[in-house]
């Protein structure tokens, strides 16, 4: 529904913020398979993020095994950062 999705994309922007100018955020929503919205983007660009995270519309079931492994992929291709994080966010319950 549009209120967890709402609150999904808050917490989205929430770890945004918590980030650090050295950072970089690729967005991805999760439905029957995934959905990159945006590729790893350097934290400094955050109008561009913030503008991926919010064309992200409700979809179907959840399913991460393929966006698990497509992020992991793009981590791994950024060799040029020491640490790497994938977070996960839901508003299934």
């Amino acid at each position: 529904d549009n209120s967890k999705l709402a609150k999904a994309k808050e917490g989205a922007e929430s770890c945004l913020n918590a980030l650090s100018e050295r950072d970089y955020v690729g967005i991805m929503s999760l439905a029957d398979t995934y959905e990159e919205h945006i590729e790893l983007t350097p934290r400094p660009q955050r109008d561009k993020i913030l503008a991926a995270i919010d064309e992200i519309q409700v979809g179907g079931q959840t399913v991460f095994s393929m966006a698990l492994e497509r992020a992991g992929k793009a981590l791994s291709a950024k060799t040029d950062v020491e640490k790497r994080h994938i977070i996960i966010e839901t508003y299934y319950c």
